[in-house]
């Protein structure tokens, strides 16, 4: 199996995770809808463990959704006449997504990084702080409306 093939079986499992989160209200409300015995220590512990499944489920269906965008702009990163971040013509401001092409000292390979753009004095790059942003490579996905 290759890493597109195992992404493909992924994204198949994924209507049935979407399936389970509405079902659940936890799609559409970000909390378990579902009745029981407040009452019963057992089904609290159960109640207790299952909304941390739905969470992690819901974490799942995001992640895959990301990955199915398709990649809207990609260029350099560089500080534009405003004073914020540009990549391919696209202002970026605080809570910005972006992926950052990363090689990570001690690693052999560059390796694409999601993460978002804020600013404390200066703008930095989330996942990697410290990380110099001017001349990076970067890249946006399509926004999802």
């Amino acid at each position: 199996m290759n890493l597109s093939e195992l992404k493909g079986k992924i994204i198949q499992v994924d209507w049935r995770i979407k399936e389970v989160l509405k079902e659940s209200g936890y799609l559409d409300t970000g909390e378990m809808e579902i009745e029981y015995d407040y009452t019963d220590p057992e089904q609290n512990f159960l109640a207790t463990e299952l909304r941390r499944l739905l969470s992690h489920m819901d974490d799942i269906h995001g992640t895959l959704k990301y990955l199915q965008r398709p990649i809207a702009h990609e260029g350099i990163l560089h500080m534009n006449q405003n004073g914020r971040y540009e990549v391919d013509g696209v202002e970026l401001t605080c809570g910005s997504p972006l992926e950052v092409l990363v090689h990570d000292e001690g690693s052999d390979y560059p390796e694409w990084v999601a993460s978002r753009i804020e600013a404390d004095h200066e703008y930095y790059f989330v996942a990697r702080r410290n990380l110099p942003l001017e001349g990076k490579r970067a890249r946006i996905r399509e926004r999802e409306w």
